[in-house]
């Protein structure tokens, strides 16, 4: 994930995303007590960044799901501004795949 956090004259406190499974069972509401804050699932994942272009790489996502996130700052006056919502969907595992042997074209020949 990759995001900018413009510093404006507040401090920046905290920032980073947060991110969840699209279509995940639990409740989407507003983050509780903030303002202008998106429709985040209760049981979303923050992930902590730091710098004006903030990356963060994620381990453990399951194969083939779409994700969606959100970047955030937490400010020295005790606010939080949230970026646009955004996606980015995972590959199909390839884990089970150890090794691909060509089999020999003879292989592939009927003796008659």
């Amino acid at each position: 994930m990759k995001d900018y956090a413009m510093r404006g004259s507040d401090n920046i406190t905290e920032q980073g995303f947060m991110y969840w499974a699209q279509g995940a069972a639990s409740s989407r509401q507003a983050v509780t007590g903030e303002k202008h804050a998106p429709a985040v699932p209760s049981d979303a994942t923050t992930v902590k960044a730091t710098g004006n272009v903030m990356q963060a790489k994620l381990k453990g996502l399951s194969f083939e799901t779409t994700y969606c996130y959100v970047a955030y700052v937490k400010t020295s006056e005790g606010e939080t501004f949230y970026g646009d919502e955004r996606q980015f969907t995972t590959g199909v595992d390839t884990s089970g795949i150890d090794d691909v042997v060509a089999a020999p074209t003879s292989a592939w020949s009927s003796s008659a």
